[in-house]
């Protein structure tokens, strides 16, 4: 654990899911860590989290949240951009590492946006289960993250690194 690491991170970022805090009844596996269901969205334009998730993670300015920058829900009210987080996860299916760089605002429903998982190397398949199921895979790596199907929603359970045990530490990017 810690930042001493030289593995690559390649591929380990997904950066286009939906978010949302689940509490410890509704995401099964690691106790005492916080754990987020995020919903995979296709129609996401960027990918954004609640201000209230990932606290122990530091929240860094980036290009929009200096200039002002804001976003349009899709009922039309502004979401202004506060910062980015880069967050590390273990998927709670499978136990895999994982990361995130999403932007910070208030909403009540994180997303992260299929177009950004698509242009950071990722293919994103749909699939039924009987077929090989639905994940985002990261074409030079090959690293899969499944997706979890809850009646009309693609959603993916996670358990949080702690900051202070996460990989990046120390690596993080703007």
């Amino acid at each position: 654990t810690g930042g001493t690491q030289a593995a690559s991170l390649d591929g380990l970022f997904l950066n286009s899911v939906t978010m949302q805090v689940a509490s410890a009844s509704e995401a099964p596996g690691v106790d005492g860590v916080e754990k987020l269901t995020l919903g995979v969205d296709s129609g996401a334009a960027v990918t954004i989290i609640p201000r209230g998730v990932c606290l122990d993670y530091p929240l860094k300015p980036n290009e929009e949240s200096r200039r002002g920058g804001f976003y349009r829900a899709a009922n039309g009210n502004k979401i202004i951009d506060e910062g980015t987080r880069e967050i590390f996860f273990k998927h709670l299916h499978g136990g895999q590492l994982g990361g995130l760089r999403p932007g910070v605002g208030d909403v009540s429903k994180g997303l992260v946006s299929v177009a950004e998982m698509v242009d950071s190397g990722h293919r994103v398949i749909f699939d039924s289960a009987a077929s090989g199921g639905s994940y985002a895979e990261h074409k030079e790596t090959g690293r899969r993250t499944p997706f979890i199907r809850r009646s009309k929603v693609f959603e993916i359970d996670v358990a949080v690194v702690p900051f202070s045990e996460s990989p990046g530490i120390g690596q993080a990017q703007p």
